[in-house]
């Protein structure tokens, strides 16, 4: 008897420093490129840890992210998600739109 097909490993991008329309369009592009080579319906774990500084265009950056992914099927998942973007996700009203992954 054999079970379901084994589920690839999720896709990772761990993001560190600022992320700022600096660095925006760069986190994008990261993002996609992990999605492009990964079956579609594999998530994307962000890996928030080690962010210092999160704007407008940072948060920008991650509903782009979550939009490429939903067109290939998949979800972006948050992860060790530092408390000032958690106040700014809470504050943009984009808390529920981003689940964790632990």
């Amino acid at each position: 008897m054999t079970g379901p097909p084994e589920q690839p490993p999720a896709a990772m991008l761990r993001l560190f420093g600022d992320i700022d329309l600096a660095t925006a369009d760069d986190v994008v592009a990261r993002g996609a490129n992990l999605l492009t080579h990964r079956p579609p319906g594999v998530p994307l774990i962000v890996d928030l840890g080690e962010v210092t500084f999160l704007d407008s265009s940072g948060l920008s950056a991650l509903v782009r992210l979550r939009r490429a992914a939903e067109a290939r099927g998949s979800q972006v998942l948050l992860r060790d998600v530092p408390q000032l973007v958690t106040v700014l996700l809470e504050l943009a009203g984009l808390a529920e739109y981003f689940p964790t992954s632990n």
